[in-house]
């Protein structure tokens, strides 16, 4: 900063997170987490307090018993005076851990507070809501959604009446309703009496202890179900004491609204097995516990079913779904009960708050949809169903048989075919179609060809990876093999040294068996300097099933014809040859102007019969008119680069060069065609 254009520039430094920025939120986060990391070590109980339990600017967590919870706020405290900050706002619902040197201000015992949007109330420690919604005579569905999103549910302890909510909402869809049309009479009343029983919703409290004192044991019992409108599941925590008694409470839940398109109540149930499977995944990583026992229930003899069949032998839709239950749980996990007894039955038919607040189905472990009052007074949602509150769950809640598998749905069709085959392949052919890599089937034949050789020989066993011999060997029999199917007529008469016929169509190729009976092609390369595979290379039948011939493309590489082969023939060599090597531009000059030369010489024409006669027509003939020379430089190809000097660095890579483009030219010289066989 500078106040006068001639001060010096004063520096100021930011030492605090500024609130009101895009990254605040980001910045107070990742500072209270990096705390946590560096000092972690001398204050482990509040490290992890930071990174779990922390949201916002607000520090959210308990413990079981009062001296842990002590410990734990010293650290707390002891932590955030390292970092130069301090807690305030404390609230609690034990007196003694408010201490008595906290300001007045920095306390709350006995005042309702508001955590993650759920009213919290210290005394009797139990969550509970406050929901103020206005009314007015007349409704839209803009003013109808903004009315459900006035709920803030998280935990789904209010799920019924949510999904009574959400099935008003898709009802008004149906009608095809704008967002500022009025809705209809019917349907007004209807929402108007539904806002007028949410005031019920404020008298549920909610405990937010759920085990009982001196419990050994916990559980998990997830439901699930589905009704014609709608699918949810729902979760309760069942801890055992160690004087056998238990208790049963609500821990969390989840509903959908089923879509506008028709789906059949089955596959509602699946999607609902689904649903609770996923949300019982969520919670098991969430809880600080040691979950002794998972259950998950559905009342869908149908689902349970499905989850025994094979995913192979289950239709698409059902198939992906059984294949995600199976990951997130375990089959032995899933139980069937009764649907009077079964809790999510609310969850997916809907219920008023009235009801809602004394269902036992629904808190302590779900029923059917009641109006506002009767779920007030429901004691089956708040404590679950009554099976849960024994203290030993029977092996099978009720008796059902599974459905007939002629009349289990989502099946794929199976029908018997017979099926006689009448093959005429051999052996060979068996070998050859192990496998469409004649890598592979080389090699299964040298194995076969080792083992036919120790039988014959006991004593000589060969043992080990396969030889270069044996690989060699089976290769060439592979090939005579393929070559006596269609040539056989050729290869009989060349092996009893008769002349093949001259309606042969492979008369042309001058064909020949080498000393290994091998079939290769003869012609005028023999005493070039080659290799023998080059001169004679070997004859395959072009239509044989398991020989794919690929054929360069006419006028490659860019449809040029002949200028341009030279042109990929220069870029070919070229690359292979300087590699990475930096030549300067008059040394580049110089090696691409002899490898044009060296292009520019090959023969277009046969020698004249002139004795006299020693030169060829070239291309340079037609570009300078005159043969291309140049003086005679020795063989550098076997020298290493280091030891050259330029010019010789230069003149040995025109040698190689040459090396290759006129062992590539006299490939070129034998024509390859595709013959007719």
């Amino acid at each position: 900063f500078k106040a006068e254009v001639n001060d010096p520039v004063k520096v100021y430094k930011l030492c605090i997170v500024t609130y009101g920025t895009t990254s605040a939120p980001f910045l107070a986060t990742r500072t209270v987490q990096q705390l946590a990391k560096d000092e972690g070590k001398d204050f482990p109980l509040a490290s992890s307090v930071l990174l779990q339990d922390v949201y916002m600017d607000d520090v959210l967590t308990g413990e079981d018993n009062l001296i842990k919870a002590k410990d734990m706020q010293q650290q707390l405290i002891s932590l955030f005076d390292r970092g130069g900050m301090a807690l305030h706002k404390w609230s609690a619902n034990n007196q003694s851990l408010l201490c008595d040197e906290m300001k007045e201000s920095d306390y709350s015992f006995s005042k309702e507070t508001k955590t993650l949007g759920i009213l919290w109330k210290p005394q009797p420690d139990c969550f509970g809501f406050n929901l103020i919604i206005e009314q007015s005579e007349v409704y839209t569905k803009r003013v109808v959604l903004s009315q459900i999103a006035r709920i803030f549910d998280p935990l789904g302890l209010l799920g019924p009446i949510i999904t009574k909510a959400k099935m008003f909402l898709q009802k008004l869809w149906l009608l095809k309703l704008d967002w500022g049309d009025t809705l209809p009479l019917k349907e007004n009343t209807e929402w108007q009496n539904f806002l007028n029983s949410l005031m019920f919703v404020n008298l549920i409290n909610v405990p937010v202890w759920n085990l009982s004192e001196q419990s050994i044991s916990v559980e998990l019992h997830g439901f699930a179900d589905a009704s014609e409108l709608a699918y949810g599941a729902v979760i309760y925590v069942k801890s055992i004491n160690s004087y056998g008694g238990s208790e049963v409470k609500l821990l969390i839940s989840k509903s959908r609204v089923e879509t506008l398109k028709f789906v059949t109540i089955p596959r509602l149930e699946l999607c609902a097995a689904v649903l609770l499977s996923k949300l019982m995944r969520r919670v098991l990583r969430a809880l600080k516990l040691e979950v002794s026992k998972t259950y998950v229930w559905t009342d869908s003899t149908i689902v349970l079913s499905w989850l025994e069949k094979e995913c192979k032998d289950l239709k698409t839709f059902v198939a992906n779904r059984i294949s995600i239950i199976r990951t997130l749980t375990v089959a032995e996990q899933w139980n069937h009960v009764p649907s009077k007894q079964n809790p999510a039955d609310l969850i997916s038919r809907g219920m008023d708050p009235v009801k809602l607040q004394l269902c036992e189905l629904w808190w302590n472990l779900l029923s059917r949809g009641l109006q506002a009052e009767s779920l007030l007074h429901n004691e089956g949602w708040w404590n679950g169903p009554s099976v849960l509150q024994s203290d030993e769950l029977p092996e099978t809640v009720c008796e059902c048989s599974d459905p007939d598998e002629d009349y289990l749905p989502e099946l794929k069709s199976k029908d018997d075919i017979v099926l006689t085959l009448n093959s005429n392949k051999t052996f060979f052919d068996y070998i050859v179609n192990r496998s469409n890599r004649i890598l592979t089937v080389v090699r299964i034949l040298s194995f076969l060809f080792r083992f036919i050789s120790s039988c014959r020989n006991p004593e000589s066993k060969r043992k080990g990876p396969l030889t270069s011999e044996e690989l060699s060997e089976a290769d060439h029999y592979l090939i005579k093999r393929c070559q006596f199917e269609v040539f056989s007529a050729e290869v009989t008469a060349m092996m009893s040294g008769d002349n093949i016929s001259n309606k042969s169509k492979i008369l042309n190729l001058s064909p020949f068996l080498d000393n290994k009976g091998v079939m290769r092609v003869g012609g005028r390369l023999e005493n070039s300097h080659l290799p023998y595979s080059g001169k004679h290379p070997i004859i395959l039948p072009s239509k044989e099933e398991n020989i794919e011939w690929s054929f360069i493309p006419l006028r490659s590489s860019n449809w040029g014809g002949l200028w341009e082969a030279n042109i990929k023939a220069f870029k070919y060599h070229f690359k292979r040859v300087a590699g990475n090597s930096k030549f300067s531009y008059e040394e580049l000059l110089t090696l691409t102007t002899q490898i044009e030369a060296i292009l520019d010489s090959h023969p277009l024409t046969p020698l004249s019969a002139d004795v006299d006669d020693l030169e060829v027509l070239t291309p340079a003939h037609f570009l300078i008119g005159r043969l291309i020379t140049a003086i005679v430089e020795p063989s550098l190809i076997d020298f290493e680069t280091n030891h050259l000097n330029v010019w010789q660095r230069i003149t040995k890579s025109v040698q190689t060069i040459w090396k290759r483009w006129s062992l590539s030219y006299l490939n070129g010289l034998q024509q390859r065609k595709k013959m007719g066989s």
